[in-house]
């Protein structure tokens, strides 16, 4: 058996509602209440948790893909060596970042995840004379 390292991700987030005279302005304060400890984000703001190799894999192939955004129809396109692969209607950062991730996860090819080495059981006896 071998060894692997799994990088656990957990995703806390919460939405605060800032007086401010515009977004920058807000962002500014969200930070600094955040940096002095007056926003803690705990259990309750859990968005979820994923789970990657560490570190992170190589890329073992050459690709190149084409990103078209039509403003109008909200649409982006992936076009790969010419040919639309795939679209989907954005029409957030938030779409499109989950978009790209999504047919980056799909789609491109990384190298096999390694192993951190020799997976060896030890029986109690032998932990605690550790």
């Amino acid at each position: 058996m071998a060894k692997y390292n799994v990088k656990v991700i957990e995703n806390l987030s919460r939405v605060v509602e800032i007086e401010a005279d515009s977004y920058e302005k807000a962002q500014e304060i969200a930070e600094k209440q955040y940096r002095n400890c007056d926003i803690i984000l705990d259990y309750n703001d859990m968005n979820g948790t994923t789970y990657a190799p560490y570190p992170s894999q190589n890329i073992s192939n050459n690709f190149s893909i084409t990103l078209d955004f039509n403003k109008k129809s909200k649409q982006l396109f992936i076009n790969d060596k010419g040919n639309i692969v795939t679209r989907c209607g954005c029409k957030t950062k938030e779409d499109l970042k989950s978009f790209i991730n999504s047919y980056i996860e799909e789609n491109i090819l990384y190298d096999k995840v390694k192993s951190s080495g020799k997976f060896q059981m030890k029986c109690n006896k032998e932990r605690e004379e550790k």
